[in-house]
């Protein structure tokens, strides 16, 4: 593997943890709303 696609396999991954995360927060919102 060269040094670039190591680097856009790490880009990738902490999009990825990234968009998790929102998506979680999201969730967690939408239920909580419901809950009250």
């Amino acid at each position: 593997m060269s040094v670039k696609s190591i680097r856009g396999a790490i880009d990738i991954s902490e999009n990825t943890s990234k968009a998790i995360l929102e998506a979680t927060k999201k969730l967690l919102l939408e239920i909580k709303e419901k809950t009250i």
